[in-house]
């Protein structure tokens, strides 16, 4: 079983601008997990990686499943993370890393 890392919270200059982030990664009827920093989607047609630092909002679709230490990740990386209905009609539920300062976005 994996652990989560023991690093220190990576400070608002070590973070990726929010306007160089993907605005948005929409998936559904998959597993999210962590694989060190970054975010793996796995589903019947095979593994996707996906870097955490570079995603602003992670949108989860029906059938989604993820793990605890992928939440931490999305944490850490100050990313917003929510759960929609089928092609991102309905919105449900919503998460978002704790708020820090903005004046260096």
């Amino acid at each position: 079983m994996a652990t989560v890392s023991k690093r220190p919270a990576s400070g608002p200059r070590q973070l990726t601008r929010v306007g160089e982030r993907l605005s948005f990664v929409y998936l559904e009827r998959c597993t999210v997990h962590r694989d060190a920093n970054a975010l793996t989607a796995e589903d019947a047609e095979g593994v996707r990686h996906i870097p955490s630092a570079t995603i602003g909002c992670l949108l989860l679709g029906p059938g989604t499943r993820i793990t605890h230490q992928a939440m931490a990740v999305l944490g850490e990386s100050g990313a917003v993370v929510v759960w929609v209905g089928e092609h991102g009609v309905r919105f449900y539920a919503g998460g978002r890393a704790l708020n820090r300062s903005s004046a260096l976005l």
